[in-house]
């Protein structure tokens, strides 16, 4: 019954929300699709949502220091320093 008070409350929610498309079913769930304000990585790692999620006091304290996003090709600056280490992470050998 928890299933059936869920689904109708999801429905009822944004049955007439124009902002947004659905609800319809996909299987056995309602969905809906809705615009977002950051669909990239890049776009949500460089605004500050970065900082609006569970981080690490360390993590969170060096990010709010400085630092430089690097994407695409700058990320070939990091070869000198980090190559090694950055082929192993993207190519993994058992």
């Amino acid at each position: 019954m928890a299933v059936r008070d869920h689904a109708g409350g999801f429905f009822e929610r944004y049955a007439d929300d124009t902002a947004v498309y659905g609800p319809f079913l996909d299987g056995d769930r309602y969905v809906v699709e809705r615009p977002r304000e950051v669909t990239t990585a890049r776009q949500y790692l460089d605004s500050d949502a970065i900082f609006e999620v569970a981080l690490g006091a360390q993590i969170e304290t060096a990010l709010a220091e400085n630092y430089e996003l690097l994407w695409d090709e700058a990320v070939a600056t990091l070869a000198d320093d980090f190559g090694t280490e950055l082929a192993e992470y993207f190519e993994p050998t058992p």
